[in-house]
């Protein structure tokens, strides 16, 4: 403990409310998956209380390699790193590069094949590779080669709200 933790309790509250965020989030990414990670990164700073102000400078504890390397670029260059929408689409434009158009041809090659754990999985990785795109049109991309008796399932089965496309696809 630090002089300046006994003295100041709030310094203290502080340090440990920061262990206890290190301590909760195990992922760190070099930029291969930067979308999702973003994703996860944001979701686990809600979960964890973190001000969004704070979240691009907490981010750099969890980039390694390229993505650290370019988070320590976009500092000096001046970017706002407390506003975390800037920082997110800075790290997306250099990391996610799949342009819009190849996202969706590769979306509409992805076939299906039987195995809905496995489209999923290729579906999420052309998504993380990406540029962002509505959920709506990712929903529609994702039941695209979707046979239609499974869509018809789905429909039969009823409507559930859900708070990301990750989440939907699981449902």
């Amino acid at each position: 403990m630090t002089d300046e933790s006994r003295v100041n309790p709030e310094s203290r509250a502080n340090t440990q409310k920061e262990s206890s965020i290190r301590k909760g989030i195990a992922a760190t990414d070099d930029g291969t998956n930067m979308r999702f990670f973003l994703c996860l990164i944001k979701q686990e700073f809600r979960e964890l209380e973190v001000p969004e102000e704070q979240w691009g400078l907490q981010l750099r504890k969890y980039l390694t390699g390229k993505a650290m390397t370019h988070w320590e670029l976009l500092q000096r260059s001046g970017t706002e790193i407390s506003y975390w929408k800037l920082v997110r689409e800075r790290l997306c434009e250099r990391f996610c590069t799949l342009s819009r158009e190849m996202m969706l041809e590769r979306m509409r090659n992805n076939p299906w094949r039987g195995d809905y754990n496995e489209y999923i999985a290729r579906f999420a990785e052309i998504v993380a590779q990406g540029e962002t795109l509505a959920a709506e049109e990712l929903v529609l991309c994702f039941f695209a080669n979707i046979p239609v008796e499974i869509g018809d399932r789905l429909t039969q089965d009823g409507n559930k709200d859900s708070e990301s496309w990750q989440e939907a696809s699981a449902a």
